[in-house]
C-alpha cells in the first residue's frame, strides 16, 4: 500500500513538472522566436528592438536597401525621427528603381511632417510625385 501511494505520487509530480516545462517552454519560447525576426517585433509593435536588428542587417548587407528602408520606418515608428531622415535620405540616393525611391521620398515626408516641418515636407512630397506621377507610394 505503501509503495502505491510513493507511485501515485511520483506520477503526479512528473506530470507536473511536465506540465510546467511545456508551459514555461510557450512563455519564454515566443519571445525568443519574434527577437529574431525583426519583421515579427515590427509588427508587435517592438520598434526599437525591430530597429536593432535591422540595423544589424543592414551592416551586413550594406547593398540590400530592404534593411536600411525598414530601418526607417521603425525608427518612424519609434519617433525617432532623425534616424528615420538619415535612412529614408540614404535609400533615395541610393535606390536604383523608381517603386523604392517613391517611398522613400513620401516617408521623408511624412517624417518632415511628423516633425512640423511642413515646407520640407511638402518638397519630399513633391519628389515623391516628380520621381514617378502614377505611382502610389505603398
Amino acid at each position: 500500500m505503501v509503495k502505491l501511494r510513493e507511485l501515485i505520487r511520483a506520477k503526479g509530480q512528473r506530470r507536473l513538472v511536465i506540465f510546467l516545462l511545456v508551459v514555461i517552454g510557450v512563455f519564454l519560447g515566443t519571445p525568443v522566436l519574434a527577437a529574431e525576426d525583426p519583421d515579427e517585433l515590427y509588427r508587435l509593435g517592438r520598434f526599437a528592438e525591430a530597429e536593432k536588428i535591422y540595423a544589424d542587417s543592414d551592416m551586413d548587407n550594406p547593398k540590400d536597401l530592404r534593411y536600411r528602408y525598414n530601418r526607417g520606418c521603425a525608427n518612424y515608428q519609434g519617433a525617432d525621427y532623425k534616424g528615420a531622415t538619415a535612412s529614408f535620405s540614404s535609400v533615395l540616393r541610393r535606390a536604383k528603381d523608381s517603386r523604392t525611391k517613391v517611398k522613400a521620398a513620401y516617408n521623408l515626408g511624412n517624417t518632415a511632417f511628423k516633425q512640423g516641418d511642413f515646407a520640407s515636407a511638402a518638397t519630399h512630397y513633391k519628389k515623391a510625385i516628380s520621381i514617378d506621377p502614377t505611382r502610389e507610394p505603398r
